[in-house]
């Protein structure tokens, strides 16, 4: 039944419930899409991968949910709430649960990048959402509730520098923040030295010198 049909039944009252249920529906959606995937065959190989290999290279045509995967993954990570884990939703449409790389406790991961530009309308849009249009992250895969700050960076309009997260156990209870860094590769080396790190998600090729040091970075995981 159309929703025009719905409302033309019900009193003043039941429709604004109506519509400002429909609304809450919505803006939860919106800010929780890491609940919404439902990985495909190839998605799920590649996840599941990162069980056996501390390397995997996702390679598929345009728009077939490479640079979602990677968020997704990414997001699962930080916030610990994996899939079959009382952290994750009872209606989340994962379908079974997570056998990929797991971490228990919070983590670092820096995401790479070509440009401030590039970074700014791919990797930061799929998991912080649109900051130019929201002036807030919490509309990509890294669900609204679990960011506790963040910062822009000085480089570029809208680019955010970092995140902090809320991290889970696998009983679902706060035990820490993860900390989310985006790192374009125009930025250079010097930016990619120094740290011990959890993971590293270049979602295009790097080069060979930053590819190397966020290598070194994750020895310890």
């Amino acid at each position: 039944m159309e929703l025009d049909a719905i409302l033309d039944n019900l009193s003043d009252e039941e429709q604004i419930e109506l519509l400002e249920l429909l609304e809450e529906e919505e803006n939860y959606r919106n800010t929780h899409l890491l609940y919404e995937f439902t990985p495909y065959s190839k998605q799920r190989e590649f996840i599941d991968a990162g069980h056996d290999y501390p390397e995997r290279c996702f390679m598929a045509g345009n728009q077939l949910g490479k640079s979602f995967t990677g968020a997704a993954e990414v997001a699962f990570h930080l916030t610990g709430r994996y899939p079959g884990t009382k952290g994750y939703p009872a209606d989340g449409k994962y379908g079974g649960e997570w056998k990929g790389k797991r971490f228990y406790e919070p983590v670092v991961f820096w995401i790479g990048g070509e440009t401030n530009e590039t970074v700014t309308k791919t990797t930061q849009r799929i998991l912080c959402g649109r900051i130019e249009e929201n002036d807030e992250p919490g509309y990509g895969s890294i669900p609204k509730e679990d960011i506790i700050s963040w910062k822009k960076s000085p480089f570029f309009p809208n680019l955010v520098d970092h995140l902090l997260v809320k991290h889970h156990t696998p009983e679902g209870v706060e035990d820490g923040i993860s900390i989310c860094y985006f790192k374009p590769y125009s930025q250079g080396r010097a930016r990619w030295q120094g740290d011990t790190i959890h993971g590293v998600w270049f979602d295009e090729e790097p080069p060979y010198s930053i590819y190397g040091e966020g290598l070194t970075r994750t020895n310890k995981y």
